[in-house]
């Protein structure tokens, strides 16, 4: 009796480690699928290998593959819509450029003469939102044309060292009589001494003065604008500050898109948000970012961070 026990209690313990072995291949083979799939996404090519001799997983890896196939799929359709979206946009606004132009010349002429014969009011006030509005126009028309190049790759940058406290000083003078005659309260931490980093110096004036714009037209409530720059080790932060009606935290992520306008409960801060868009190309083209912080109705940050 003891001698069965025996036995029986071998051949426990031999299933036992032979399923441990079991247990510890098909982990080894798992963690193998798992970092093939990682690198897969990360890199969109290639399909999960595996000399399994396991009907299951060999039919996992299979339906893993199919699915990786549809994936890199649409990964390449999308990137033709996108291209094709974009050269799209390039087209159209180049089309309407044009014709706005000229017209905007025709308004410019009938502005002019109004100004120097008798004209009924009406017709002035008419012709003067004309104006304004093919102003508008061709301003929005150039912007899209604008961020359609940027994101088509078309923009190439400058990449060189500049003194970000100097540009930015002599930028936020520019505004100083608007600011003055708004009522703005102004604050400036600009460091006295130079503080260099790597940027195309078109781009990142384009990107401070949308950023200044964008303070001015949607926090006018607050009537504040703070401008500082900090030195950190590796970056350097330029902030941008107002205490306007602010923005929802589940707007932030989406003001940087082109075709989004805010909610109902925010229509003072609804535009076309191209500034923010092209700024936000600009950074990222830069190897930088711009970030957003806000509380509504009291402050709200821009930081635009860029590495040194």
């Amino acid at each position: 009796m003891e001698y069965i026990s025996t036995i029986i209690m071998v051949c426990v313990i031999i299933w036992g480690v032979m399923q441990k072995r079991k247990i510890y291949q098909l982990e080894k083979e798992l963690n193998s699928i798992k970092e093939q799939i990682e690198y897969s996404i990360k890199s969109t090519q290639g399909l999960i290998l595996t000399s399994t001799e396991s009907v299951p997983i060999k039919e996992l890896v299979k339906s893993i593959n199919n699915l990786l196939n549809a994936y890199y799929s649409g990964q390449v359709n999308c990137k033709k819509q996108k291209e094709t979206m974009q050269q799209v946009m390039t087209n159209i606004s180049h089309d309407l450029r044009t014709p706005l132009t000229v017209l905007s010349g025709y308004i410019e002429i009938l502005e002019e003469k109004s100004s120097k014969i008798d004209m009924p009011e009406e017709i002035v006030v008419i012709i003067h939102k004309l104006s304004i509005k093919i102003k508008n126009s061709v301003r929005l028309i150039n912007q899209f044309f604008n961020l359609a190049q940027i994101e088509s790759g078309d923009i190439k940058y400058d990449i060189k060292k500049y003194n970000i406290t100097s540009l930015c000083r002599e930028i936020v003078l520019g505004y100083y009589d608007l600011l003055y005659t708004k009522g703005y309260d102004v604050e400036i931490n600009i460091p006295e001494y130079p503080i260099f980093v790597r940027i195309d110096k078109k781009a990142a004036i384009r990107i401070i003065k949308n950023i200044i714009d964008n303070a001015i037209k949607y926090g006018d409530d607050g009537k504040y604008l703070g401008i500082t720059v900090e030195e950190k080790e590796k970056e350097v932060y330029v902030l941008f500050e107002d205490h306007g009606q602010g923005i929802e935290n589940i707007e932030i992520e989406k003001i940087f898109n082109r075709s989004y306008t805010l909610s109902d409960t925010n229509k003072n801060y609804e535009s076309s948000g191209l500034g923010l868009a092209i700024s936000k190309n600009l950074a990222n083209g830069m190897n930088s970012d711009i970030l957003v912080k806000s509380i509504p109705h009291k402050q709200t940050v821009f930081n635009w961070k860029i590495k040194k």
